[in-house]
């Protein structure tokens, strides 16, 4: 009987790899097409405290990543602005959410990570299932 140990490369998209030169080809190759994106929504409108809530956006496309992200935010949770306590006013008017890039996916807290939207453009070899 004989034992072997081998090494996996797990790439950041959850692919895994034997040869490290291959997982670093294939990172590189995804890395310009994935762009992460965080959410703040649900304002308290009764009182305006702010964003009660938070959530995740991974995009893989060839371009106008933000674009992506933000027409999942309309369908998500609705329009860009709100009003407080229903006035239809310049005082009472708040965002409903708000969109803001991350540097990287790795910035996304791992306890968020099984509930992260994502996202892939109809012209891109899939990441995702």
């Amino acid at each position: 009987m004989r034992t072997e140990t081998t090494v996996k490369y797990i790439t950041n998209d959850g692919r895994e790899f034997t040869d490290e030169t291959l997982a670093k080809e294939h990172e590189n190759a995804i890395l310009h097409k994935v762009r992460a994106f965080k959410v703040r929504h649900r304002p308290d409108l009764t009182e305006g405290r702010g964003m009660q809530a938070e959530s995740y956006i991974l995009v893989h496309a060839n371009g106008m990543h933000g674009m992506f992200a933000e027409h999942e935010c309309y369908k998500r949770f609705g329009n860009k602005v709100e009003f407080c306590m229903g006035v239809y006013g310049s005082n009472a008017i708040v965002y409903n959410w708000v969109l803001l890039e991350l540097e990287n996916a790795s910035d996304i807290p791992e306890s968020k990570m099984d509930s992260v939207i994502k996202l892939e453009e109809r012209f891109v070899k899939k990441l995702w299932e």
